[in-house]
């Protein structure tokens, strides 16, 4: 479970069941198709020869309904430890602190190259096959981060928020609202009054822009956000609930279970020094 890496094509409508998140660090390479993606409180488009990056421990969700084919590539720190030092992992982890990166197309040509040699690789079995892999992946994590030192220069704003489609006013200033006010949201028609948009149209727009309900989407930004009280305070399960905005410490644990898949209690005690960024931060 510290590597794996995988290739896979869909020729039908496919979404990840629920926001999620894993251990280890994810680099998805689309090499044909569209997706869209959640995360970190952020939403966003990635074309062909785009690349995804999530970090561990961060809710994430994909979905879109046109055929795709991704390479998939996720590792843990303790992966990248047994092969490097930790200052030398911190430097090929650069690319990470983006979620959205956009390659050239000798750059896109140069990762999958060196993808398809990681996955031949993968796939046997010994020490040798394990190290050849672990090459490739630095020759991959070598290309993204120039693609991430480029965008430090040039600054580069890849569109967000609506598919790479232009939000209405109204709409982007729904979205914004929710994203500065969510633990104090109590319900749709508190975002309706505020935003002066009719609670009607602001769901069916959302949610054919953003791929999610309202308030899954507030609960997703919930969620995140009591992932990181949990493992970087020492607040209670109940003070953690009422501070993210549920409205009861057992809808919070339920809700919790249902989309992590383990209590509060239990994530507080596998993930000290969880590392993410704030909902309320931009990526």
């Amino acid at each position: 479970n510290n590597l794996i890496i995988s290739s896979i094509r869909r020729d039908y409508d496919w979404s990840t069941e629920h926001f999620h998140h894993h251990n280890r660090y994810e680099i998805y390479f689309l090499n044909a198709g569209e997706r869209h993606f959640y995360h970190s409180g952020d939403l966003f488009t990635i074309k062909a020869g785009d690349v995804f990056l999530a970090r561990p421990n961060v809710l994430h969700y994909a979905y879109g309904s046109d055929t795709h084919e991704k390479y998939g590539i996720e590792f843990t720190d303790k992966y990248l430890c047994h092969f490097l030092t930790p200052l030398v992992t911190d430097k090929f982890l650069y690319c990470f602190k983006y979620s959205h990166l956009r390659l050239t197309n000798e750059e896109k040509d140069m990762f999958r190259k060196a993808f398809l040699n990681a996955l031949s690789e993968f796939s046997k079995e010994t020490q040798m096959d394990n190290e050849f892999c672990f090459i490739n992946l630095c020759v991959i994590l070598g290309i993204l981060k120039r693609v991430a030192l480029r965008q430090d220069e040039t600054k580069l704003e890849i569109p967000s928020k609506s598919n790479d489609k232009k939000l209405s006013n109204h709409l982007s200033y729904a979205f914004d609202f929710i994203r500065n006010n969510f633990t104090d949201i109590s319900s749709l028609d508190e975002i309706s009054s505020k935003c002066y948009i009719d609670k009607f149209y602001l769901s069916r727009a959302f949610k054919k822009n953003m791929g999610v309900t309202i308030m899954e989407y507030i609960n997703s930004l919930k969620l995140q956000y009591a992932c990181e009280l949990l493992s970087t305070t020492n607040m209670s399960i109940a003070s953690i609930s009422d501070k993210c905005g549920f409205t009861n410490t057992s809808h919070f644990s339920t809700l919790f279970r249902k989309n992590i898949g383990i209590s509060p209690t239990k994530f507080r005690k596998n993930h000290t020094g969880f590392s993410a960024v704030s909902s309320n931060s931009s990526i």
